[in-house]
């Protein structure tokens, strides 16, 4: 499961990029899955890598983050549930997922982080 330099690049939100680079034949990685809310992709995964969403071992990926910029409820969700943590104690009170989704107004995002423990 590792990212690569395009991985990072798709997951940044260009959905336009994104699909040419899976089009010409880019591996799915879980970041982009994260990112395109692949919610059935993404809990396969989880079943066989339950460890992979806590907040021990995504610290540096941040996969709440991507999510919650484009406004994927129901990615969000599974994310949580599946123990990812709303906070990253290395996140600038600006950059938290909790501060993404007021500035974008994910008002139903910022009710379920918060649900969850999330401050800034």
């Amino acid at each position: 499961m590792r990212d690569t330099n395009k991985d990072r690049q798709a997951a940044e939100g260009c959905y336009l990029v994104t699909g040419i680079l899976l089009e010409a034949g880019m591996r799915q990685s879980l970041r982009v899955l994260v990112m395109l809310g692949d919610t059935h992709a993404v809990a396969r995964i989880a079943e066989d890598y339950p460890d992979l969403f806590k907040p021990a071992v995504n610290n540096d990926v941040k996969f709440l983050e991507l999510p919650v910029r484009h406004n994927r409820l129901k990615m969000v969700r599974l994310l949580l549930d599946l123990g990812a943590g709303p906070n990253s104690p290395d996140d600038e009170p600006w950059a938290t997922p909790l501060a993404w989704a007021e500035r974008r107004g994910h008002t139903e995002i910022v009710n379920l982080l918060k649900a969850y423990g999330a401050t800034f």
